[in-house]
């Protein structure tokens, strides 16, 4: 019964944004605006611009060996990578010489990261459900599964089978949320620590 309501209350939360980005577009993008993530974003952001940094990374506090990184692109992107890494040394040498920029390369594409999550946030200001009209959607790349939050989700009044049904599509974007916040948490806890 508990599966049921819970299903039922996202469905719900699902159409309600859907109808309101019909209806009203600020309407829509204030509701969508709630996520977790979009405060943190937003701080994060700011913060690596006060201290003059395109990028940041630190130590995963939640799993030894794993690194989170992120590069800052004002008013356009967010881009946010954490990856366990064979030589945790490298990582935590590059942070120690506060080269964030080289961390950050190291965990997008050396063959050393291994389970590396990779967070695109288009407009950096955190996941949304769905962008805004004529924007792009935010991506989530979790090692080699590919997720875009652009709103497109199977009718569920319809069968196509081609598309993700909207349960699984909100269930995808609240782990994806509640992951890149956690992510965000520590990456802004460490850098209000530096200098």
């Amino acid at each position: 019964m508990r599966q049921f309501r819970g299903a039922a209350i996202i469905g719900f939360a699902a159409a309600a944004v859907l109808s309101l980005s019909i209806a009203s577009p600020s309407a829509a993008q204030a509701t969508l605006a709630s996520s977790k993530s979009s405060a943190q974003a937003k701080e994060l952001l700011a913060l690596l611009q006060a201290k003059k940094l395109d990028a940041f990374a630190v130590a995963d506090p939640t799993q030894a060996g794993r690194f989170v990184a992120v590069y800052g692109i004002p008013g356009v992107q967010l881009l946010l990578v954490t990856a366990g890494y064979e030589r945790p040394t490298d990582i935590e040498y590059r942070i120690y010489q506060k080269d964030y920029a080289g961390a950050y390369a190291d965990l997008k594409s050396s063959i050393m990261a291994k389970e590396r999550t990779f967070i695109e946030d288009m407009s950096a200001d955190g996941l949304l459900m769905a962008p805004p009209k004529n924007a792009l959607g935010d991506v989530v790349t979790i090692g080699t599964e590919k997720r875009t939050f652009d709103g497109d989700f199977a009718d569920p009044k319809k069968k196509n089978q081609k598309k993700v049904s909207q349960e699984d599509y909100m269930k995808s974007y609240s782990s994806a949320d509640e992951t890149y916040s956690r992510l965000l948490g520590a990456l802004i806890e460490q850098l209000k620590k530096t200098d």
